[in-house]
């Protein structure tokens, strides 16, 4: 009877510990109930690969979609990745054996002018920069932006090397165009002393300058030897005639 007894004991602490483990599979397996308030920075990481620029910001970088220069240079290769969208701005049907009909375009009235991108990963224009924030913001955004680097799981390693390689090869290209800069010291002699003076960016003074120069102040030293001899003969001459 005791052997009975400890015997279904030992059964129902199985089944107890088999229904505990079977709770905890599920507990695992369950999505944990964390919830988090999502708020987004700027990594300022920016780089349009069509001008070779980086931008500091998500707003100097969206400025600089737009500004003269890069329309300039993406004018060869210009994305317009709307174009490709189904049912965008579907027209009436054709008829082949249809009679024509003129009619006037209306309603150009309610067009309004706006900065525009378009976000090729959602489909979407986006109007200004408040948009633009709350699209990059957005769920479906984020959403298909995950989608997209588990489809390429290289892409953004891929992006970050190209990136770093075209920063160093521009910083290297502002140093050869940055030119040394020569101070050169101009001494000039007055009663109190010596007094010096700084010319930034000028060219240090050559050979030619300084023949120059020598024939200028012996040219002086004649001019002033003369009107000292001058001088002299006309006090003689004056001593002369008392």
């Amino acid at each position: 009877m005791l052997n009975g007894l400890i015997g279904d004991e030992a059964q129902v602490e199985k089944d107890v510990d088999d229904s505990t483990e079977r709770s905890s599979k599920r507990k695992s397996r369950s999505p944990s109930g964390k919830k988090f308030n999502y708020v987004y920075y700027d990594p300022e990481m920016h780089w349009c690969p069509v001008c070779n620029e980086f931008p500091a910001t998500t707003k100097d970088y969206l400025t600089h979609l737009h500004s003269p220069g890069h329309h300039k240079m993406a004018a060869a290769h210009m994305e317009a990745p709307w174009h490709s969208v189904p049912c965008m701005n579907e027209r009436f049907p054709n008829y082949p054996s249809a009679p024509t009909k003129r009619t006037p375009i209306r309603g150009l009235q309610f067009f309004v002018p706006s900065t525009a991108w378009y976000c090729k990963l959602c489909d979407q224009f986006i109007g200004d920069l408040h948009c633009a924030s709350a699209h990059l913001e957005s769920i479906v955004h984020s959403k298909n932006y995950t989608n997209f680097v588990e489809q390429n799981p290289h892409w953004e390693t891929d992006w970050m090397s190209d990136r770093q390689k075209a920063f160093e090869k521009s910083r290297a290209n502002a140093k050869m165009e940055e030119k040394p800069q020569y101070t050169a010291h101009t001494i000039t002699f007055c009663k109190d002393g010596f007094h010096t003076k700084t010319q930034k960016d000028s060219p240090p003074p050559t050979s030619s300058t300084e023949k120059k120069r020598k024939k200028e102040k012996k040219k002086k030293k004649g001019k002033k030897m003369r009107a000292v001899s001058s001088s002299s003969n006309s006090s003689s001459s004056s001593s002369d005639s008392d």
